[in-house]
């Protein structure tokens, strides 16, 4: 394998092959992001740049496609978070926020306890449920990934990023 053939593979995502903590290829990346770490730690905003892109390379890495979940969820709550800050009216942020909880929760209810419900709905009534994964059904079409439309993986993390993105826009309602 030339040395191309490797970048492509260390920048690409295989399914079979996600990065685990066990691995020497872990290890070489976070002597890199260490590395990398201790030539911007001084700068504020190149830091936190710097950690936000490596942060979004590793999930990717290790979830595929489950990136562009995080991705939403940090750009629907960074704009409601917006929209209460910029709005005088309690009213309006008491709404914002709503959305932004029902956005999230609706997130997570659909990757966590879909198929548990259609399970159980199923298991009572005897009639069979046949639920279609709307994600799966996109990125199979979009990024070409081949998962299965009739069951629904759970992303790494989603209810750990989905609760500290509702934190946060909680956290501008309050003040905090």
């Amino acid at each position: 394998m030339n040395k191309f053939e490797w970048l492509y593979q260390f920048f690409s995502f295989s399914q079979t092959t996600p990065i685990l903590f066990t691995q020497t290829i872990f290890w070489f990346f976070f002597i890199l992001v260490l590395t990398g770490y201790l030539l911007v730690y001084r700068n504020h905003r190149r830091r936190n740049v710097y950690l936000l892109l490596v942060s979004l390379f590793f999930y990717f890495k290790t979830s595929g496609v489950f990136l562009i979940l995080l991705l939403f969820t940090i750009c629907a709550d960074f704009t409601w978070g917006l929209l209460i800050h910029k709005t005088d009216s309690r009213l309006k942020k008491k709404f914002f926020l709503s959305m932004s909880v029902l956005i999230n929760l609706a997130l997570l209810a659909y990757f966590k306890y879909a198929y548990f419900f259609a399970k159980s709905i199923s298991d009572i009534s005897g009639e069979p449920i046949h639920y279609v994964n709307y994600f799966a059904m996109f990125t199979n079409t979009w990024f070409n990934t081949g998962f299965s439309i009739d069951r629904i993986l759970l992303p790494v993390g989603v209810s750990f990023f989905i609760f500290q993105s509702l934190s946060y826009t909680m956290s501008i309602v309050t003040g905090n």
